[in-house]
């Protein structure tokens, strides 16, 4: 080719490549052909293909990326998401939520919301509950409740599978609040099933068939959106009330609504009946309608549930390997990855991404229960390692668990839950004679709220004060709210109103910790610490040279103890038949003030019997001891080491003092600056509305008490009020209160601690600043008593008092005598005083007394005792009376100074 012809070619060339772009650009429509265009597609054919060419025109031909355009970023997330394409469902929903901040801020709550509920889908737990808690928040700004409903309950979804039951009660009640308010009856309707499923798990059966009423009468008024689920629901809350015949007629009901084809439903429906027929008695029936189930079920969390079923029945036919046979099946239908065939348990890193934890976990703890038992009948140190193992897994998910429960409802349940499971787990350590992996067991078993309250004391320490007091803030107004809230009847002005407040409160209070997460990572490091002592830190830290730590775990069949000293430590099963009643009478008998002598007796024979039951097998000789007990306490000192010798009590012999648990003892406290040394209150008369009796002599007796220690300061008769104590006491070194409460407490009423004008409500004292305090005594009656939690412990006022991060407490476990108490307690000071450890001091107290009085029954001094540090309290005098002494010899030497100075430079006269 001529290099003309090749000129010509190339401007040809540039000649059709230009027209043709020119002609490209002006086939571009304007944005009234691409909306139509979008609606043609949805309407006719929203394939995502389509969907993708018609984004890829809009942004080549420059459309404004308006509200359609929105809405077509959307449709693409969900066609993803039908794809199971999860990081291109992503990339679209938050390009929409991109979108919509730039210029149509209406469409943000409804993205967020999608993009909330598809972060719930692909497992992202954390992240999802952030997004739709925005949304919320985004929803009730702009108006559009109906979203906010929507978000409400999938949050609620996310808690309720996390564990958190009581913060999914929560979020579906304000799902609940705001479906109504937007008038959107469906999603009323799946809020409020999921609020019966919540109030299911924390055991409120009554107000969850309410709740169910009231979504059956929706139903009622929009029969279109009635489904299965919900006579489903009804079906399984009628059996767990033992109505066996109402949840039959609704599992009828149920049947009714579903076609052949819905083989989900008939699994879950399948589930309930094979339940019932348990329930009845009838395992045959209940393995057919499991076996059958299985047949169809695709889902994995039903699956897993069919084979735990399964499983439980061949363990009533003392069938444990097919029962651990069928526990593994439902591992790999929940971990698809998971070999079933060996018996290797799921790695931290596994589990943690697993959904649905709360199904593996129940299938872990079973897995753990049947290796236990296939030990017991083939004992051999692999079943039993293998058994150890697996506790050691299910242990871990119960700390992966309690982390995202916020709720102390929830936390509350989950104790009580695993009670079992550590049970079972100190067992196993047991016939492994392992006493370190026994005492760590036993540890993780109690007190843990507590354990979470002072945790986040001290993470509230490592925050600067301006957080630390917004931080506090934030919980004493959340609390306040709910407290509000619950005395006034949903649908309500005033409800409403105090519910709205709630919540901002509540969206505020969640924004600040997510702030929090980010700038101060050892707030969360404290705030989620579950480390646990080992027997050799208690030895080396706790353990003085004659003391010993003895912690008890009550069994369902048997009582475990472990009994450490600075030298040895001893692992005991001890029997459990028969205590329950021993430790019912001896406390009845002890806090009773007139005993005849069959009385007097049986009560030496009872402090015996306990004495041989929980103090001689361990044959500790110490003299000290410290008791961590399962349960209420009881009073050792008046145990009777001699089956016949009158008066033969233990505190003659032993100090004793009790705690929570070993790691309420090893908590590092800030050693406080500057404190005021003693303050006492005394109210003696209280207001009449509070119908309380006197208490002569008690002013009295504090003022005792208060002359002995300098710039003591004491609270009586009218000025020892409520608001006195809540805003001086947190900053005394110590606190003496000679007063009344009241620990007879039911499902409506917690213990209370009286004041010259109210009463302190125990759930009062957490709404307050923490306490610098380092010895509280309660000289009042059964403080020490209060509602006992399984697997937690009794929540007394003494207990709420250690949750405001006081280590040391002096309590009644009964209603005690004013006199002697009084004598006791000035005995307990002079005792103190002279630098003694608490417990020998108030050991010493009780002896004092016991050697002055003819009334040896222990009504009189053995309702008093010692929790936590046993720590000698600093002479209160000292450091006063020492910075007075010293700042008055400086001003002595300045003075001499500059005296001496003036008198050096003054110019004779002549």
């Amino acid at each position: 080719m001529s290099e003309a012809a090749s000129i010509c070619f190339r401007i040809n060339l540039l000649l059709v490549l230009l027209i043709s772009g020119i002609g490209a650009f002006g086939q571009c429509p304007d944005s009234a052909f691409m909306h139509r265009e979008w609606f043609r597609i949805k309407v006719q054919d929203s394939s995502r293909i389509k969907l993708e060419k018609l984004r890829t025109h809009w942004l080549r031909c420059r459309i404004p990326q308006d509200s359609i355009y929105i809405e077509l970023l959307g449709e693409l997330a969900w066609q993803y998401w039908q794809e199971k394409n999860f990081s291109a469902t992503k990339q679209f929903a938050e390009a929409a939520i991109q979108g919509a901040n730039r210029g149509v801020p209406n469409l943000k709550p409804k993205h967020l919301y999608f993009y909330g509920a598809y972060l719930v889908g692909m497992n992202q737990d954390q992240r999802a509950q952030q997004i739709l808690q925005e949304s919320i928040r985004v929803s009730r700004q702009s108006n559009q409740l109906e979203w906010a409903a929507a978000a409400s309950y999938q949050l609620s979804f996310v808690q309720h599978s996390s564990g958190d039951y009581q913060a999914a009660l929560n979020s579906a009640t304000e799902g609940v609040h705001f479906a109504r308010l937007a008038k959107k009856p469906h999603r009323e309707l799946v809020s409020l099933y999921q609020q019966a499923q919540a109030l299911v798990e924390l055991n409120r059966l009554e107000e969850a068939q309410v709740v169910m009423t009231s979504l059956l009468e929706v139903t009622r008024r929009h029969p279109q959106l009635l489904i299965w689920e919900y006579y489903e629901l009804a079906a399984d809350i009628s059996r767990k009330r033992k109505d066996y015949f109402t949840s039959r007629a609704y599992l009828r009901q149920a049947q009714e609504l579903i076609t052949p084809h819905q083989t989900e439903a008939q699994v879950s429906l399948a589930i309930v009946a094979g339940l019932l027929a348990e329930n009845e008695n009838q395992p045959d029936q209940a393995r057919q309608q499991y076996e059958k189930a299985l047949t169809i079920a695709q889902d994995p969390p039903a699956k897993a549930l069919l084979y735990n079923h399964l499983g439980k029945l061949a363990s009533y036919q003392r069938n444990y390997s097919l029962a651990l046979q069928l526990i593994r099946k439902g591992i790999k239908s929940i971990i698809p990855s998971y070999d079933e065939n060996q018996p290797i348990n799921p790695t931290a890193k596994v589990i943690q991404s697993v959904s649905r934890k709360e199904y593996l976990f129940t299938l872990i703890k079973q897995k753990a229960s049947f290796e236990l038992l296939i030990y017991k009948q083939k004992p051999t140190a692999q079943n039993l390692a293998q058994a150890l193992a697996t506790f050691a897994t299910a242990d871990q998910m119960v700390d992966y668990m309690r982390m995202s429960h916020e709720a102390a409802e929830s936390k509350l349940l989950w104790r009580n839950n695993t009670h079992r499971l550590y049970q079972q787990a100190i067992e196993a350590s047991f016939l492994q004679q392992n006493a370190p992996l026994a005492f760590y067991y036993l540890e993780k078993s109690r007190a843990v709220l507590l354990n979470d309250r002072l945790n986040e004391l001290s993470a509230n320490q490592k925050l600067s004060p301006p957080l630390a007091e917004k931080e506090l803030s934030f919980r004493i107004r959340q609390e306040q709210l709910l407290a509000q809230l619950q005395q006034h009847k949903p649908g309500t002005p005033t409800y409403t109103k105090l519910f709205n407040q709630w919540l901002n409160q509540h969206e505020a209070q969640q924004a600040f910790i997510e702030s929090l997460r980010k700038s101060n990572p050892a707030y969360f490091q404290y705030r989620y610490d579950n480390q646990v002592p080992s027997i050799t830190t208690i030895q080396q830290k706790l353990l003085a040279k004659d003391q010993a730590f003895v912690s008890y775990f009550l069994g369902d069949d048997a009582i475990y103890a472990i009994g450490i000293t600075p030298d040895k430590t001893v692992l005991r099963k001890l029997p459990l038949t028969g205590f329950n009643h021993e430790a019912d009478e001896f406390l009845k008998l002890c806090s009773s003030p007139d005993l005849r002598k069959t009385e007097v007796q049986q009560l030496q024979k009872r402090g015996y019997q306990l004495y041989r039951r929980l103090v001689t097998p361990l044959r500790l000789h110490s003299s000290r001891m410290i008791v961590s007990l399962d349960g209420a306490f009881l009073p050792f000192e008046a145990f009777s080491n001699s089956p016949t010798q009158p008066n033969a009590y233990l505190v003659h012999q032993q100090a004793f003092s009790y705690t929570y648990s070993a790691r309420f003892l090893l908590r590092e406290r800030p050693v406080s600056s500057w404190q005021k040394p003693f303050l006492g209150m005394a109210p003696e008369q209280f207001s009449a509305s509070l119908k309380q009796s006197n208490l002569p002599g008690s002013a009295q007796s504090l003022t005792d008490i208060a002359e002995s220690i300098p710039f003591a300061q004491t609270k009586t008769h009218q000025s020892a009020t409520k608001a006195t104590f809540l805003s001086e006491a947190p900053d005394f070194r110590i606190l003496q209160l000679f007063t009344h409460a009241d620990a007879h407490v039911s499902d409506h009423t917690e213990p209370v601690l009286y004041f010259a004008d109210s009463a302190l409500k125990l759930s009062e004292l957490n709404i307050n600043r923490p306490f610098r305090t380092q010895l509280l005594v309660l000289s009042a009656c059964q403080t020490g008593l209060g509602t006992n939690q399984t697997g937690e412990g009794v929540f007394s006022l003494a207990r709420g008092f250690a949750a405001l991060g006081i280590p040391s407490t002096v309590t009644t476990l009964w209603s005690v005598q004013d006199q002697a108490t009084y004598t006791l307690v000035e005995h307990f000071y002079q005792q103190l005083s002279e630098g003694l450890p608490q417990d020998i001091a108030l050991q010493r107290a009780k002896i004092q007394w016991l050697n002055a009085q003819e009334h040896q029954l222990p009504y009189y001094w053995a309702a008093l005792i010692q929790i936590g540090s046993t720590t000698p309290i600093e002479n209160p005098s000292v450091i006063p009376a020492y910075a007075g002494i010293a700042a008055g010899v400086i001003l002595v030497i300045i003075g001499l100074l500059m005296y001496r100075k003036r008198t050096a430079t003054t110019v004779p006269h002549p």
